[in-house]
């Protein structure tokens, strides 16, 4: 009853200074809002303890910068993440490009280069078209942020036929040490 009387206290000189709420004036003209870049990004920290024979304690933080510009037909998107791991045994930190490509075209036709997050399929625990996704790993779940170094040629097109749409993709994706080496180990990637 105590905490009723002192938000009450407090809301009412709100709502009474408030104004007149119907008379505001919210339209805006998305020619304003629309610019060539865009980013965003977040901080995440996490802090585990367990209180087990042996008492663990973790500290995880984790930055990302997200941004993509676009001029004509030119389209740039860089996608970071930095870490910070402190755990009883070691300190981690360490940054890993998610993705980073430049594309050229339009909707309908364009060419990709770079590392590129490919999404294709809807299933989380299994997807049968998520050709270039990598494997889930409970302890490592930040890995499925991450894109593979690829060519990769798009087309949509329309026809005046029983087949009325068609998209094409052709991906070029090198399997080397150095490039995608991850793929030798996965049972997708076959010689």
């Amino acid at each position: 009853m105590k905490n009723l009387k002192w938000k009450i206290l407090f809301l009412l000189p709100v709502f009474m200074f408030a104004g007149d709420l119907d008379n505001i004036d919210t339209s805006f003209d998305l020619g304003d809002v629309d610019k060539p870049y865009s980013y965003k990004g977040y901080l995440k920290p996490e802090a585990y303890y367990i209180d087990d024979k042996d008492k663990y304690k973790k500290i995880k933080t984790e930055l990302n910068f997200e941004g993509d510009y676009k001029k004509n037909l030119w389209y740039f998107k860089l996608n970071w993440s930095g870490y910070y791991i402190n755990d009883e045994k070691d300190i981690q930190t360490f940054g890993v490009l998610n993705e980073g490509y430049v594309k050229y075209g339009d909707v309908n036709k364009n060419v990709t280069i770079g590392k590129e997050l490919l999404k294709w399929g809807k299933g989380y625990a299994y997807s049968a078209v998520s050709f270039f996704t990598r494997e889930k790993n409970p302890l490592y779940p930040e890995d499925l942020k991450q894109g593979y170094d690829l060519l990769h040629l798009k087309t949509i097109s329309s026809l005046n036929s029983d087949i009325k749409n068609y998209s094409i993709d052709l991906i070029y994706m090198p399997v080397t040490d150095t490039l995608n080496s991850d793929l030798k180990k996965s049972p997708k990637f076959r010689r």
